[in-house]
Parts: C-alpha cells; sequence; structure tokens
C-alpha cells in the first residue's frame, strides 16, 4: 500500500474503534446486565423492569465501583471496532488494487488489438454467429475450443472474443442474443462448458474469462495458462493434441504428439 493510502486509512480505523468503544460501554454493557436480570428476575417480571435495570446500570456504568467493569467492556468494544476497521481498511484497498487493475487492462487490450494475431494472442469475431450468413452456426465453437488447447498446450496465451481477425471490434451483442439470459455470466459458462466437455473439466482451472468494453462495446477476454500436462482435444474422431504455431493453432501428427507428451 502507499504511504498516502495508509495515511489515510488510519482515520477510518480509528472511527471503528472509537465507535466501537462507545458501543461496547452504551449497548453492550447494558445489555449483558438485561440478560442476567432476566434470568435471575421473577417469572412475573415483564420487560417494563428490565428497561429500567438497564438504563439505570447505564447510569451506574461510571461510578467508581463499576469503572472496572465498564472498562472491560470499552476495551471488548474497542477490539471488535479494530478488527472492522482493519477489515474495511482492507477491503477498500482491495477495491481500489481492482480499479486500477481494471484501468489497466483496458489500455493493455487496446494495445493487444492493435498487435494483431501473434505467438500468444488469437482474435476471434464471434463464438457461435455467423457474421457472413447473419445467422448461428454453432460450428464456430469449435475453432474456440481449438485455440485454447493451443495456448493450454504451449506457453499460454489470449483469446480475444467480439473482435474481427483485421482488429476491428464487433462486440458481444450477436453472441448474448443467442444465449438464454444473454448475460456475461452465460457466456462465460458456455465457454467453460465446451472446454470441460472437450478438453476435461481439469482444464478449466487455467482457463480465465474477462469481460472488458472497446469502443463501447464488450469484447471477451480468455486468458489461458500453460497446463501442466498435455491436453487433448476429444471430438467424435477421436483425440486430437494441439499446440500454438506462430498465428495459428497446429495439430501435432503421432510422431510429434509422441515427443511432445515426452518433453512435458
Amino acid at each position: 500500500m502507499r504511504r498516502t493510502e495508509r495515511v489515510n486509512a488510519w482515520p477510518v480505523v480509528g472511527a471503528h474503534v472509537a465507535v466501537g468503544g462507545a458501543l461496547g460501554v452504551l449497548l453492550l454493557h447494558p445489555a449483558t446486565m438485561v440478560i442476567y436480570w432476566l434470568e435471575h428476575a421473577p417469572d412475573t417480571a415483564g420487560l417494563g423492569p428490565a428497561w429500567r435495570f438497564a438504563l439505570d446500570s447505564l447510569l451506574a456504568a461510571f461510578e467508581p465501583g463499576m469503572l472496572a467493569m465498564t472498562g472491560r467492556f470499552a476495551a471488548f468494544g474497542t477490539a471488535l471496532g479494530l478488527v472492522s476497521g482493519l477489515f474495511t481498511m482492507a477491503a477498500r484497498r482491495h477495491e481500489r488494487q481492482v480499479e486500477r487493475l481494471a484501468r489497466l487492462l483496458d489500455r493493455d487490450l487496446a494495445t493487444l488489438i492493435r498487435q494483431g494475431e501473434g505467438q500468444s494472442l488469437e482474435l476471434k469475431a464471434s463464438i457461435r454467429w455467423d457474421y457472413r450468413n447473419g445467422c448461428v452456426h454453432r460450428e464456430l465453437e469449435l475453432p474456440i475450443v481449438r485455440s485454447i488447447a493451443g495456448f493450454l498446450n504451449g506457453g499460454g496465451g489470449t483469446l480475444l472474443i467480439g473482435v474481427a481477425d483485421s482488429g476491428e471490434v464487433l462486440g458481444l451483442a450477436p453472441d448474448l442474443a443467442t444465449l438464454r439470459g444473454r448475460s456475461h455470466d452465460a457466456f462465460e459458462r458456455l465457454i467453460l462448458d465446451l472446454v470441460a466437455q472437450k478438453l476435461g473439466t481439469a482444464s478449466c482451472a487455467f482457463v480465465h474469462v474477462l469481460f472488458q468494453r472497446v469502443s463501447d462495446r464488450d469484447v471477451c477476454r480468455v486468458t489461458v495458462e500453460p497446463a501442466p500436462s498435455p491436453v487433448f482435444l476429444r471430438d467424435g474422431h477421436g483425440s486430437h493434441l494441439l499446440v500454438r504455431t506462430g498465428n495459428a493453432t497446429r495439430e501435432l501428427d503421432a510422431e510429434e504428439t509422441l515427443r511432445h507428451v515426452q518433453g512435458r
């Protein structure tokens, strides 16, 4: 945390400590006394006497004979306030870090798009919307999974969905319109379901989905970590090992597959 952030955060902790100490004396102390009174009061006693007893206990809290007990309740409240203040400070720090990261990612995404496809970047216009024919084409899902498999079996990489090969940002609206719920959550579930079905559930741990805005349009950013062991794509024709080569994803033949597996 930066020094200025630490300086600005401590008044928040101090306020929580002060409020906690006050509540310990003004709330916890009388409440405890009322509970004690109710346990030992006659069964016929109502809440009226209890509240009067609580008020009397509060007024007596600062008498010399009660200062020790009052101090213990104040200390307990102060401790709770300190914990609450530290938690709030940590939460605010986390929020600032997330905001800074989001701004950095937005700038980084525009830079990635300008660089174009390469060893660690793949651009896809959509996941299932066929722009050429203006309709849903579920066979477009397979190239998405192939790209992810290539990154898993290599050094990792980034897949951007909603960006044409030319770098034009198309957005996700046509794809979202085909999903139940039409939301980013549904889009993320679709990607992870495809990964689980075609590459195995274990591969999902290395695939991270994020949504960002570029040119007032949504883009899906899929960040893929290198898998610790070879990942095979399963379809109706068998299992295939794919790797990223340059700006393309290539399937290895039997001999190349053997060498790749032995090398991992």
